[in-house]
């Protein structure tokens, strides 16, 4: 660039253009980019230089004005390293209390109204918890996850289910009869992982 910038000075100093206007030589400094020169070399650079700092600039100030507008909670983005086996994951822990049947009827498959606030259902002298069972990625991390939220989940890592897991699922197995059971029905529903819960029949 300095060899660039000494050649083009030398070209001016042994043939300085004549003032369009007066016939004068125009004795104007080639290093000012304010200057009108005639010089290409000088005008590109020049403009190139003013170019690409307005650009950063405007890229700079896109870049905040869409930090601001995203509205991210930081502070909900919870990292889980589990032997070697990381995964990021943002998770909605707001209030579930008083959950309603609409919020989870799009992956419960059964008709969590009939059951009491105890969890049980059928005759006054015949009570029984609802048992359901579902899908899960056949990985520990995600074994942990699921018992954190369900203290009733037993899993089964060789055993398909009735709903018919993958050989890359666990089987998950539970009861409604625990307390906040609703709750931890929403919130099992949300898992992204989690496609459908349906009621387990047991022969």
């Amino acid at each position: 660039m300095l060899s660039l910038l000494g050649r083009i000075m030398d070209r001016r100093k042994k043939s300085r253009p004549m003032s369009e206007t007066s016939g004068e030589h125009d004795y104007r400094r080639v290093d000012d980019c304010s200057s009108a020169s005639s010089d290409p070399a000088v005008v590109g650079l020049c403009r190139g230089m003013v170019g690409l700092s307005f650009l950063l600039l405007v890229g700079l100030i896109v870049l905040a004005w869409v930090t601001l507008s995203s509205g991210v909670d930081w502070d909900a983005s919870v990292v889980r390293v589990d032997g070697g086996e990381g995964s990021a994951e943002s998770i909605d822990d707001a209030s579930l209390e008083g959950a309603s049947v609409d919020s989870i009827s799009r992956v419960i498959r059964f008709d969590v109204s009939q059951l009491d606030d105890e969890g049980l259902m059928g005759p006054p002298d015949g009570l029984r918890a609802l048992s359901y069972e579902f899908c899960i990625p056949a990985s520990e991390a995600r074994v942990k996850e699921v018992e954190a939220i369900d203290s009733t989940v037993a899993i089964q890592r060789s055993s398909p289910g009735r709903i018919g897991c993958g050989e890359a699922e666990y089987l998950a197995i539970a009861h409604t009869h625990q307390p906040g059971f609703r709750e931890v029905l929403d919130r099992l529903s949300r898992l992204p992982y989690v496609n459908e819960i349906q009621e387990a029949h047991f022969e």
